[in-house]
């Protein structure tokens, strides 16, 4: 495109110069059409500074127009940058997220819980939120089809995360949070790690095999 405007332009101000030119040619003036050389001369110093203030434009459109689609291409190649920048933003969120669960569990795996989140199970009373609600939980898991121990386990912390906001669970949650000193979605993660071995067991899976389909393994 580029090499196009440059090629246009250069041949729009050929055609020009010609013009110029030719406006300058040697003329023949009849005594009675009342022109003198004077007023050739008077004439010519019109056209000439009129004729190059032209060309100049035409070069001044060309440099900037080459500096314009340059400008493009770079904010073009900037935009590629940006994009591979972002691809790596979901591995920063799985660190976050597995940094934020080392709070109330160990890193063991099967995860467990650590003495804070022990701690919190015995003073929120969550577990008595997930034995009221646990028949909802085990539905919510198995329709998600889980094909091993690991999927059946992060889709457990995942749909009990997901009683979060909802109205209906949301004194509950708030009354335990408050009781334990800390937050809904760290008392939502230590119901999923308090109740996940029945839900595996009543799943059909085995919690040894946690770690064996565990990708990160």
């Amino acid at each position: 495109m580029h090499l196009r405007v440059l090629s246009r332009s250069r041949q729009a101000l050929l055609e020009l110069l010609d013009i110029i030119l030719l406006s300058h040619e040697p003329v023949q003036v009849e005594p009675e059409e009342g022109l003198t050389t004077g007023n050739w001369i008077a004439i010519a110093a019109i056209v000439l500074p009129l004729g190059v203030t032209m060309v100049w434009g035409f070069i001044t459109l060309v440099f900037r127009s080459g500096k314009i689609i340059t400008s493009i291409e770079f904010m073009g190649k900037n935009v590629e940058s940006i994009q591979e920048s972002i691809k790596p933003l979901p591995l920063i969120e799985d660190r976050v997220n597995e940094l934020w669960r080392q709070r109330a569990t160990k890193s063991d795996s099967p995860i467990k819980l650590n003495d804070f989140g022990q701690k919190i199970l015995e003073e929120s009373n969550i577990g008595e939120f997930t034995e009221k609600y646990y028949s909802a939980i085990l539905e919510k898991v198995k329709v998600r089809e889980p094909a091993n121990a690991y999927q059946a386990q992060e889709i457990l912390i995942d749909e009990v995360s997901g009683f979060k906001g909802q109205g209906s669970y949301s004194n509950d949650l708030e009354n335990a949070a408050f009781n334990s000193g800390t937050d809904v979605d760290t008392v939502l993660l230590v119901a999923a790690v308090d109740v996940r071995d029945k839900v595996l067991k009543d799943l059909g899976f085995n919690r040894d095999d946690i770690d064996r389909h565990d990708p990160k393994k």
